[in-house]
């Protein structure tokens, strides 16, 4: 019981939040606080990715989906229109469980607000959440594992035509 009630602390928390992504990436909270990783470069056409981790987080109890609250922030002085939002997993903390979909599955991005979502410059928003589910037959090392996750963002600076 007290595995449930973590975890759903922990889903309803509000993370600190991240610092810019390298080359133009977004701030992100999901759940805990998260770690912004290196962002692949704008490509000619100003789309960029960025990526971001989350805090440990307690898997949920097997059988239940739980989401990934996904907060994100523009530091731009443009506007940005994220495409796309995807979560993996990127640790776990038993070496015993290999978190494959017998274990844990992520889903896509589900909202409200659906995708593509623009943002202002300086704008925070409330982007959805990705679900996490655990089926009832879970390994037993996966039941008690702490996770990591990374989620993977791809956005597009719009031009000041498009901001319009």
């Amino acid at each position: 019981m007290r595995t449930i009630y973590r975890w759903r602390w922990v889903a309803m928390s509000v993370a600190v939040l991240a610092t810019t992504a390298l080359l133009g990436g977004l701030s992100m909270r999901a759940d805990a606080t998260t770690a912004e990783e290196s962002a692949a470069p704008s490509r000619p056409d100003g789309t960029f990715q960025f990526r971001l981790r989350s805090d440990p987080v307690v898997a949920p109890e097997p059988g239940s989906t739980t989401p990934l609250r996904v907060r994100l922030t523009n530091p731009h002085g443009e506007r940005v229109r994220i495409e796309a939002l995807i979560g993996t997993v990127l640790e776990v903390s038993r070496p015993d469980c290999h978190a494959t979909a017998s274990d844990l599955t992520i889903g896509p991005h589900g909202g409200p607000p659906r995708l593509p979502l623009t943002l202002g410059p300086g704008e925070s928003v409330d982007a959805g959440t990705i679900p996490v589910f655990v089926p009832p037959a879970v390994s037993a090392a996966c039941r008690t594992a702490t996770y990591r996750f990374l989620i993977t963002g791809t956005a597009l600076r719009l031009s000041t035509a498009e901001s319009a």
